[in-house]
């Protein structure tokens, strides 16, 4: 089993100065991982310009330093998995009010993100879409989970989030669905925006000359939203 206090930790790294670096989005992309070890971007730079500037055999500073970009791509690569799964499982005890997870619901999930679990897609279900379903469907499964339990079905709560998973494996095809309606309806949003705004933009220009009239507005506004 996995404890709260263990999947907390696992949302900070020590960085060479000793100082702990909190993980999220914001600092992820200024970490970085040289050899087996993690610094603040700043903490690196300095470590390198000591090294430059104390030792006469000095290139292996040098070209630690002008490298850094990559150790901080190789950083996001090792910590983006270990964030994503912080916030996951963070959810899940949060949810269903526990302080430990059963390592049945770590190994079926990493099979459902991999792809080895039997009936899932080829190539398994991302990770960001399961967590972004559960988040959407917490509603839908509390009112099945309260129809179970006036059939009688009672489950513990390892049981309940199997359950839970079990259906959400079952909606990822109408989530996908769901998912592809909403980028149209984004993308049409934003060309709407668009061409409001370039409608906008010719009216202020064509009065700035006084050369605006009604028709010229009408014809402006055909223009643009006819195909």
């Amino acid at each position: 089993m996995e404890d709260r206090k263990a999947i907390v930790k696992c949302k900070y790294k020590k960085c060479n100065c000793n100082n702990e670096i909190p993980l999220n989005e914001n600092t992820i992309n200024n970490i970085v991982r040289y050899g087996n070890a993690y610094y603040h971007s700043d903490c690196f730079i300095n470590w390198c310009n000591e090294g430059i500037n104390h030792f006469k055999a000095n290139q292996k500073y040098k070209d630690a330093l002008s490298s850094i970009e990559v150790y901080k791509e190789d950083a996001y690569k090792h910590l983006i998995n270990r964030i994503e799964n912080y916030d996951l499982y963070k959810f899940i005890m949060d949810r269903y009010d526990v302080k430990t997870l059963d390592t049945y619901v770590y190994v079926k999930l990493n099979r459902i993100f991999n792809g080895t679990l039997e009936g899932i897609r080829e190539g398994g279900i991302p990770k960001e879409h399961f967590f972004d379903m559960w988040k959407r469907k917490t509603h839908q499964l509390d009112k099945i989970h309260q129809q179970n339990i006036v059939k009688g079905k009672n489950m513990t709560t390892t049981q309940t989030i199997m359950y839970d998973i079990s259906v959400l494996i079952n909606k990822y095809d109408s989530y996908l669905k769901w998912l592809e309606r909403e980028k149209i309806i984004q993308a049409e949003a934003n060309y709407n925006n668009a061409s409001t705004k370039l409608l906008t933009r010719e009216i202020k220009n064509r009065r700035e000359n006084n050369i605006v009239e009604k028709d010229d507005i009408s014809t402006l506004v055909n223009d643009i939203f006819d195909d």
